[in-house]
Parts: structure tokens; C-alpha cells; sequence
């Protein structure tokens, strides 16, 4: 063989290997997203009880609020114009879309799992930006589930169908952040993903785009430091272009449906209203209030960790983006209630934690020190709470609503002639919440559940809610505890049918 046909031989060996490399790479690929959409389904099936089938009677809080929303549009109702709560319009749409899929929260599930695959594969990718090991990304991943199933609360919630866009935005801005000496151009694609994101979190909570619009801000000023001004124009716009690529589509939606400044009041107007009147937290802190938060928002406050190991490694422009995200995030989770399931946004952030601590260099005692110090404070606070919260409770769970639970007021409910449920409404607060779903009933009225709550944080709600009632004509109207701003409504119009504990069930004057 001459020494052409062997240069020909190696040539093709070498192209013959590097695509079986490629295979195996590509199978590999395969299997881990594979084995984390196993781990999502598991999770989600056991730890989302407002809608695994395997909490069959079981709507949760908030997310029967958000159910109930979802199954009233899809059939025929307009979220905000005929059914009020005031978070933004994604969270009904993909409940729509859910209970449009199975008829049932199970389908609401299936979209769960699928945004939980999104978000695991996003902290893998996080978890590699500084450590290329695969076996330390699956454990990351594992210790990320562990912390989320802290605040998860019951499943189906706004904050975690923001997670993987928030996962993904971190992880391109970050790794920018670290190359950006090498890069000097930010890439057009990533900055209209940032819009898409943005847009998520404005059409379901705004302040849950809190890092993404820190990591755009360091950008710019990145860009700007290097006169990148053409670069800068054509990021920004195509930002804008990825805003209105989801913002749109529901402001012509809303229009078309005469709702649209219902949609606006329900999605911003309301909730301007509601910071105005929403006390922190910290204003009558307990002991066990500051036990909470220490435990559920350590994924949060851990930034400033991050920030100081990234400060010693000289990572400046990184320690700013850490510090930054750190003080917005403290200014929002403390600025109102202490509630776990706000602190999902910051998911992400342990692994940015957990990524400063693994490359400490061991060599280095008081590193090891400090890493081994770190490393045990963390297993106890994850699995200090593990036993209760990842067997105890879905256990307990299950068992309590694997057959309908007896709230107090079903015995006066079957009072009202089946025939006429569709002219019944509730008046009370979280007791209802779940009622609408149980009895497969659609509100009559605008606002159908915890009126008096909302009516709290807004004059103007309060007013229309009056209206509402005093204007309509509904046949059967159940109130639970205090119904102070519709009284007079009830005393005109309604008689007294039942009463039992604190539910009483009045009756529209013939």
C-alpha cells in the first residue's frame, strides 16, 4: 500500500470514528433528556396534588382559582370580563389548555411535566458553565428538586412556567458574561429568547423577570463600554420583537372580545393597587417567620454567597450581576407576604451557588474548610425538611382526598335544585375555592370567589363587586363568614333559605 492510500485509510478511520464519537455523544444526549423527563413525571405526579389524579379530590389555593379560570374560558367565558383574578393571562391559557386536553387537571399536568423537563435540562446546562462533568450536573439537578419541592406548595403555580425561561436566560447571559472578552458581539437569537421571557413573566407576574432584566441591563452597558452601538440597536430590537411575539396575540385577543381594558386593570391596574395596600412580612416577624424564610428562600439570599466566591475569583463583572439580582430580590420578598411559593424563581441561583463551591481548590485548607462547612449546612437545611415534605405529606395528602373531603357546606349546597346551578354563585373566601371544580359548576358572576379579599386591596373592585351582585339576578348565592359589601344586596333581594355553621345559602325574592 502506498502512502497515499494509507493517508486515504487514516483519513477515512478517523471520519469513521469521529462519527461513532458523535453517535454515542448523540445517544448519550438522548438518554439524559430521556432519564430527566422520567424524574419530572415522577415529580409532578407526587408533589403537584392540585392536579395529579392521584389526589383525586384535591384542587389546591391558588391553582383551583386558576383551574376554575381555564375551564370557565374554554367554555365560552373571557378571563377578566367575566371571570376575574388578577394574575396575567398565561396562567388561565395554559389551564384552558389543559383542561381542554384530558377535561380533567390531568392534562393541566401533562404541561407541568413538560415545562419541569425545560427547566431540569436548563439547570443541567447551568451547572455545567463551570464544571464539564455530567455526573455532577445529575446531581445538581437531584439537589435543585429537592429544594423545589420546598415552595412547590401544590403544584400550578405562575412562578414555575416562568422557571425554564428564567433557566435558560441566566444560562445565556451568564455564560456571555464570562466570555465576553472573547465574544465582544451578543447573539441577536438569545436577546429575542430574553423578550420571549420577559413576556412570560409580564403575562403571568412581572417581578418574576427580575434577574432576566438584570442580566439585559449588564449587557447593554457591556455593549456600551465597547461602543458596540450597532450591536446594541439590533439586540434591543429583536428584545422587543421577542416582547410582543406572545404580548400581542392576547391584546388583539382581549380586544376583539371587548375585554381589553378589563385585561390591562386585571393584569396591571389591579395589582398596582394591591402593592399600594400589601404590608411586608417583616413588620410583625415571628421567630418562626424568620425560620421560614431562611429555609425557603435559601436558593434566593444564596446569591451573595455566589457573589463573594466569584468576587475572589476576580469575576467582577459577574459579582455584579449576583449582587444586583440579590438586592431586587430581597427588596420584593420582603417588600410583602412570606409566601414559599414566590422564592421558585430562584432556582436557578443554587446551582450558580453550588457551582462556586465545587471548584474551590481543595489543596487550599481554609478552602476546604469553608467548602466542607458549606457543603454540611446545606444537607441539613434540604434534608432537614425532606422526610415531611417528600413522603410524609403526599402520603397524608392522598389519604385525605382519594374520596371527597367534607368542607361544612355541601349539606346546604344540595339544597339548590340541580336545574338551577347554573344560576347559583359563591360569596366567601377559600372554603369556595375548590367548589366550583367539585360540583363541575361555572361561576354566574364576574367575581366568584374570596370577594371581600379582593375588594380589600382595591376601592374601585370593591365597587364593582357591589354592582355586580346588586345589578344581577342570580337565583342562589352561598356566603361564607363575613359578606359585609353585599349585605344590603342580600337583605333587598334575597331571603335567608339555610343556614349550617357559617355558610348560609339565600334565595332570590320571587
Amino acid at each position: 500500500m502506498d502512502s497515499k492510500e494509507s493517508e486515504t485509510s487514516i483519513k477515512g478511520e478517523k471520519i469513521e470514528m469521529k462519527k461513532k464519537i458523535e453517535k454515542i455523544e448523540l445517544k448519550k444526549r438522548y438518554g439524559l433528556i430521556l432519564l430527566l423527563g422520567v424524574i419530572s413525571t415522577i415529580f409532578v405526579y407526587l408533589f403537584s396534588y392540585s392536579t395529579s389524579p392521584f389526589y383525586p379530590f384535591y384542587y389546591g389555593g391558588d391553582s383551583a382559582q386558576f383551574q376554575t379560570v381555564g375551564k370557565a374560558w374554554l367554555n365560552g367565558m373571557i378571563p377578566y370580563r367575566d371571570v376575574f383574578d388578577h394574575k396575567g393571562p398565561l396562567i388561565f391559557f395554559i389551564n384552558m389548555v389543559g383542561w381542554g386536553i384530558t377535561k380533567s387537571a390531568t392534562g393541566i399536568m401533562l404541561i407541568q411535566i413538560v415545562a419541569l423537563l425545560f427547566t431540569l435540562i436548563g439547570i443541567y446546562f447551568l451547572s455545567q458553565l463551570l464544571m464539564d462533568n455530567k455526573g455532577y450536573g445529575i446531581m445538581t439537578v437531584v439537589l435543585s428538586l429537592v429544594i423545589l419541592n420546598l415552595y412547590y406548595s401544590e403544584g400550578n403555580r405562575v412562578e414555575e412556567y416562568c422557571l425554564p425561561f428564567i433557566c435558560y436566560s441566566s444560562y445565556f447571559q451568564i455564560r456571555f458574561l464570562f466570555k465576553r472578552n472573547l465574544l465582544q458581539k451578543h447573539n441577536i437569537k438569545y436577546s429575542f429568547f430574553y423578550g420571549i421571557s420577559i413576556s412570560v413573566c409580564l403575562l403571568t407576574r412581572i417581578t418574576n423577570a427580575i434577574t432576566i432584566c438584570v442580566g439585559v441591563l449588564l449587557i447593554c452597558i457591556w455593549l456600551l463600554k465597547d461602543k458596540e452601538y450597532k450591536e446594541l440597536v439590533k439586540n434591543g430590537l429583536a428584545m422587543l420583537v421577542g416582547i410582543m411575539f406572545l404580548i400581542i396575540p392576547f391584546a388583539i385577543y382581549f380586544l376583539l372580545n371587548n375585554a381589553f381594558s378589563d385585561f390591562l386593570y386585571g393584569m396591571i391596574g389591579y395589582n398596582l393597587e394591591y402593592q399600594k395596600e400589601m404590608s411586608s412580612w417583616l413588620a410583625e416577624a415571628t421567630g418562626e417567620n424568620w425560620k421560614n424564610f431562611i429555609i425557603f428562600y435559601f436558593s434566593s439570599y444564596c446569591i451573595f454567597f455566589t457573589a463573594f466566591f466569584a468576587f475572589k475569583r476576580k469575576e467582577y463583572l459577574y459579582t455584579v450581576y449576583c449582587v444586583l439580582c440579590g438586592i431586587m430580590e430581597m427588596y420584593l420578598f420582603c417588600s410583602g407576604g412570606l409566601f414559599p411559593a414566590y422564592a421558585i424563581i430562584t432556582l436557578p441561583q443554587f446551582t450558580l451557588f453550588f457551582n462556586e463551591v465545587m471548584i474551590m481548590d481543595k489543596k487550599n485548607n481554609e478552602n476546604r474548610v469553608v467548602k466542607t462547612v458549606i457543603l454540611c449546612w446545606v444537607s441539613c437545611l434540604l434534608f432537614s425538611n425532606f422526610i415531611d415534605r417528600g413522603i410524609v405529606w403526599p402520603i397524608d395528602i392522598h389519604n385525605r382526598y382519594k374520596q371527597l373531603k367534607i368542607v361544612g357546606y355541601e349539606e346546604i349546597l344540595k339544597m339548590v335544585p340541580e336545574e338551577e346551578l347554573d344560576s347559583f354563585i359563591a360569596y366567601g373566601g377559600n372554603d369556595f375555592k375548590t367548589l366550583y371544580l367539585l360540583n363541575d359548576i361555572l361561576p354566574e358572576y364576574k367575581y366568584f370567589v374570596i370577594q371581600e379579599w379582593h375588594g380589600r386591596f382595591s376601592q374601585k373592585t370593591k365597587e364593582d363587586i357591589y354592582e355586580v351582585f346588586a345589578n344581577g339576578n342570580v337565583n342562589w348565592i352561598l356566603t361564607e363568614g363575613n359578606a359585609n359589601n353585599i349585605q344590603s344586596v342580600l337583605d333587598s333581594k334575597y331571603v335567608l333559605h339555610a343556614e349550617k355553621d357559617k355558610y348560609c345559602l339565600y334565595k332570590l325574592k320571587n
